[in-house]
């Protein structure tokens, strides 16, 4: 009996590894949404910065807009140096977050061409294991950012860690050679 229970532990524990790429990827679908809460954050960020310009405008004003609304009157003076203050907020919020895209793609150009060839010699899991590091680590500043009002260069710094560790494009091409390395040779998947 004892022999039955070391086999079926033993083929769990062979199907858990085998299934380890699916959880991982999944864990990375879910910190890909990160991407999106940062812009949105830096947006938000960058309006707080603008935020005396636009009581200004509105205590300066005969036209007082209730709370949510804007300007109405076009031919207002105050209407156009509101949208201008907020081309100005959307210039500045696309800036930081080319800011933070670019850390992280940057190290990612150079990352992704090593890690291809040493997950041949490390193995699949361990560069699944690198990039979840790297998607912690850029959570965890990203929330200590938010928490703490730190400077929003510090998303950048977060975003370049990721992408030393191989961001999303690691886990595509660890994902893309686990399957490879899984295929069946004598399965054709092709069209003849």
């Amino acid at each position: 009996m004892a022999s039955g229970n070391t086999q079926s532990r033993s083929s769990l524990i062979k199907k858990l590894k085998d299934r380890t790429y699916l959880v991982t990827v999944f864990l990375k679908s879910c910190a890909a949404g990160l991407m999106m809460a940062q812009t949105q954050y830096i947006y938000s960020r960058v309006t707080e910065s603008y935020m005396d310009d636009l009581l200004t405008l509105m205590r300066n004003s005969t036209e007082h807009p209730t709370c949510g609304s804007t300007f109405s009157n076009t031919s207002s003076p105050a209407f156009y140096k509101q949208l201008e203050i907020e081309a100005e907020i959307s210039n500045d919020a696309a800036q930081w977050t080319m800011y933070v895209t670019m850390g992280s793609l940057i190290p990612l150009i150079i990352i992704i061409l090593l890690l291809g060839s040493r997950s041949d010699q490390v193995g699949r899991r361990f560069i699944f294991l690198v990039n979840l590091i790297g998607s912690t680590i850029d959570g965890i500043i990203f929330s200590l950012v938010v928490y703490y009002k730190l400077p929003l260069y510090a998303l950048a710094i977060g975003s370049a860690i990721e992408g030393m560790t191989g961001g999303a494009f690691g886990t595509v091409m660890a994902s893309f050679s686990h399957s490879s390395d899984q295929h069946n040779e004598d399965v054709s998947v092709g069209i003849r």
